[in-house]
């Protein structure tokens, strides 16, 4: 029953997107930027222990330098995206549809999660995750030359045989095999 409750405030939080009402699950990705701050040498000593850090990463991530370059660029929300990211991936592994929203109010988001007084966190982003009752079609993308780009960004929207003459052709194709054979 609360959950619901939960999915219909969420609801009316998001601009009226379908999907906080449609799908079984809406998570909402809260960002609190002065969690690094906090001591997490549970972390640390866990990943050392398992042998996923080596000394030098573990006394990395003891100086918080990572945190603070990206305190400084106003960048804390980052690390919720990326997690979001990858629940999104695994979803799609597990044969379920996601759905990243934009367009919410934060402020009633938090109230809507019980966290509307906590000035000092964020919501970075909603994902929906369930299982499809349709197949949208896809929306097109770019052609590959107009997405992506070598060493510079451009607005040029050059081909991706229109490299530099100074490359050798196995440099030119590295990325491209399907255009170079």
């Amino acid at each position: 029953m609360q959950i619901g409750v939960a999915h219909g405030a969420l609801g009316q939080r998001v601009d009226d997107q379908p999907q906080p009402l449609e799908a079984p699950v809406v998570l909402v990705f809260v960002a609190d930027p002065t969690a690094w701050q906090d001591s997490n040498a549970d972390i640390a000593e866990l990943a050392s222990r398992n042998g996923a850090w080596n000394p030098e990463f573990t006394a990395m991530f003891h100086s918080r330098s990572e945190f603070h370059s990206l305190r400084e660029r106003g960048l804390l929300r980052e690390n919720a995206m990326i997690a979001a990211t990858y629940v999104m991936l695994a979803a799609t592994g597990l044969g379920l549809s996601s759905a990243p929203m934009n367009g919410r109010d934060p402020d009633l988001v938090k109230q809507a999660i019980g966290i509307g007084d906590r000035d000092d966190l964020a919501i970075a982003v909603l994902v929906a995750v369930g299982y499809s009752d349709t197949t949208p079609p896809h929306p097109g993308r770019r052609p590959r030359n107009q997405a992506v780009f070598t060493e510079q960004y451009t607005t040029s929207r050059r081909t991706p045989l229109d490299f530099p003459r100074t490359q050798s052709p196995a440099i030119r194709c590295a990325g491209n095999r399907k255009v170079c054979g």
